[in-house]
């Protein structure tokens, strides 16, 4: 990936300082209480020291060691995380993506109109671009993110926003009729407990649309270092479950990502088995990621990597005679 010199220098210096051990780290267990991993990456698509493991129990990639709650905080406040994954002009970049209609507005709208829902968090909602067709449509939207910019940015078209995560939301009593998480829970530091900390905010009739990116399309462009889970279709159902959700429609997003729409139910009998395949389906796709990733790299240091890349899509494109 071609970073500016300006994201190059935040890469350098945080690489820097967690070297010099100022920034701290959690080492955690996997979801489903395993402590058994292989390695995967060391740093991720930006540089950064980014340690990827994959549990050889229920085949869940993640993060660990993974960012303490401290230094998470802390990065998501800055325009450091803005600039390194948008760039120095992410606020005209954000701008962009207000639309009058957008993929989760399509797909929450026939939900809404059928059990008639009304009020909508969006968690983690940057500048509330995702919210604008429903309160152009007279519904009775919230968002929170800790971006102070981007919060400031949407009020100004309207949008109720709020600055804040976890705490912030836990301080109200107040509840929605829907939850969006669009892009929110594989950043999650305690999947549970933020999960449950968030569902408590759910009307009991009330409907969750989360998505996450899809690890089944396993490529180094996709792992981050505030990124904690990295779930396939199967480990992502398997742990919303977990948290008493039922799926009621589930599909693709923004063609290598995945969604889901769940309500709130009974947590039922889980199979505990029901993973056990997930490390041999992903141990492939990690090991074709990984050559990959070495033969580009090998590729950029003796600088050929765009003149092979150009040779590579003029063949993809080549009609044939």
């Amino acid at each position: 990936m071609i970073l500016s010199e300006l994201q190059q220098s935040i890469v350098k210096k945080f690489n820097q300082r967690i070297h010099d051990g100022l920034i701290s780290f959690e080492t955690k267990p996997c979801l489903c209480n395993s402590n058994c991993f292989d390695k995967i990456f060391k740093y991720d698509r930006y540089g950064l020291w980014h340690p990827v493991v994959i549990c050889k129990n229920c085949g869940l990639i993640q993060s660990n060691p993974q960012l303490s709650d401290e230094e998470f905080n802390r990065f998501y406040s800055s325009d450091v995380y803005r600039i390194l994954y948008d760039g120095e002009n992410y606020l005209e970049i954000c701008k962009s993506r207000y639309k009058e209609s957008n993929h989760i507005f399509d797909t929450l709208l026939p939900f809404m109109n059928e059990l008639r829902l009304n009020t909508i968090l969006d968690f983690g909602c940057g500048g509330g671009w995702y919210l604008l067709p429903f309160y152009k449509n007279g519904y009775a939207v919230t968002g929170y993110d800790y971006s102070y910019n981007l919060v400031k940015l949407g009020r100004s078209y309207g949008l109720n926003l709020r600055e804040g995560s976890f705490a912030e939301v836990s301080a109200t009593n107040d509840k929605y009729d829907v939850i969006i998480l669009n892009h929110v829970v594989e950043h999650f530091s305690d999947f549970f407990n933020n999960m449950t900390s968030i569902l408590q905010h759910l009307n009991t009739n009330g409907i969750l649309y989360a998505s996450v990116p899809n690890i089944d399309n396993l490529a180094k462009a996709q792992f981050q270092n505030v990124h904690n889970y990295y779930f396939s279709p199967r480990t992502f159902n398997y742990y919303m479950k977990m948290c008493g959700m039922e799926v009621l429609e589930f599909g693709s997003a923004q063609t290598i990502h995945m969604y889901g729409v769940y309500k709130l139910t009974t947590i039922a009998s889980i199979e505990k088995n029901q993973l056990s395949s997930e490390y041999d389906i992903l141990r492939p796709k990690i090991a074709k990621s990984k050559l990959k990733s070495t033969i580009v790299s090998f590729l950029e240091k003796i600088g050929i990597k765009k003149p092979v890349k150009s040779l590579i899509d003029f063949l993809k494109n080549r009609k044939p005679k």
